[in-house]
């Protein structure tokens, strides 16, 4: 059987705890929950959250636990079968954690995502200056014809009427 490490990072102790003791009680045991708070001895050592939950943890998201850290928050692990990923996730996501990525956004250790540029325009088709003061599109075809071309359908404004 394989396991998953989730992590979650609290603002406050309160939060914390609350996901300890919702994990318990959603079958988990607590020999597999973490919690760690700025008491914890040696969390200020670079590269100590990529050695404790893998070498695929970004460095913002390092940046925001340890920040957390300082700020008086708690960050909470959990190692759980992969089958119950979904479970542990659901119980922590009560609790209110931190969003990692908007936070090391608004905090500028991560740069936010590019927007695509909006689609380029077509070019407008241009027509031919109109003689008259409006051309009218031709019926039923909805096209425009305009008084320039030698066989106009451009009428004035009042004599324009659907055909019956």
């Amino acid at each position: 059987m394989s396991y998953q490490t989730i992590v979650a990072a609290f603002d406050n102790a309160a939060q914390a705890q609350a996901a300890v003791e919702g994990l318990k009680a959603g079958g988990f045991h607590a020999d597999d929950i973490s919690a760690f708070d700025r008491n914890r001895v040696g969390l200020r050592e670079p590269g100590l959250w990529q050695r404790m939950f893998g070498g695929a943890l970004a460095q913002h998201e390092a940046d925001v636990y340890s920040q957390s850290l300082q700020q008086g928050g708690m960050v909470v692990s959990v190692r759980v079968p992969d089958g119950e990923v979904a479970h542990a996730t659901g119980i922590l996501d009560i609790h209110r954690p931190i969003d990692v990525k908007d936070r090391a956004i608004t905090r500028a250790l991560l740069r936010p995502p590019r927007s695509r540029p909006p689609p380029r325009r077509s070019p407008r088709l241009r027509l031919p200056p109109c003689r008259r003061s409006r051309c009218l599109p031709s019926w039923p075809r909805r096209s425009m014809k305009c008084c320039s071309s030698p066989k106009s359908s451009c009428r004035s404004a009042s004599a324009w009427s659907k055909p019956a």
